[in-house]
């Protein structure tokens, strides 16, 4: 797919960090930022990204005593601009102190279906990277199959809803 031109948000405000990351992954071990995998985005800048293509958003506002992170997560449509992703639970975003773990999961499951969309047998790409290098066995109650990734290592067992 063509790449198209980004504007990638400036700082909300000066005074306080701010970043952007192109994500590839997330490592669901990790707590904190780590979690999310990536290449760095300059703030106030243009990149050339793959529509399709998520991005984190992090900065901080508030007072010089009292400042908070904010953070989303977006989408590259087809002509350049950040859209915010959403899933079940409305858009992906989260503020505070807890803020990579609050979303954590939620963007790992969120990757996970943008890097299935459209291929067949979904559930044996992993979850957690996208690769389609899994090993897929049977799993003991047959109500799922457990995956384990052979890029990375991580397993997860993969629920098959029964119609009916």
């Amino acid at each position: 797919m063509a790449k198209v031109i980004v504007s990638i948000p400036d700082k909300d405000d000066r005074r306080f960090k701010a970043w952007r990351k192109l994500l590839t992954g997330v490592d669901r071990e990790q707590k904190g930022g780590y979690a999310f995998e990536g290449a760095w985005l300059q703030p106030g800048r243009k990149e050339e990204l793959e529509p399709g293509s998520f991005v984190l958003l992090y900065d901080e506002s508030g007072s010089m005593k009292h400042h908070y992170a904010r953070v989303w997560l977006a989408v590259v449509d087809a002509s350049g601009e950040l859209a915010p992703v959403e899933d079940d639970k409305g858009p992906i975003r989260s503020s505070g102190a807890d803020w990579a773990l609050n979303i954590r999961d939620r963007v790992a499951a969120a990757l996970a279906a943008r890097d299935c969309e459209g291929k067949d047998n979904a559930a044996r790409y992993c979850p957690f990277c996208g690769s389609s290098q899994c090993e897929v066995e049977k799993h003991e109650s047959e109500d799922g199959e457990k995956v384990k990734c052979l890029d990375c290592g991580r397993t997860a067992l993969i629920i098959i809803e029964h119609e009916g």
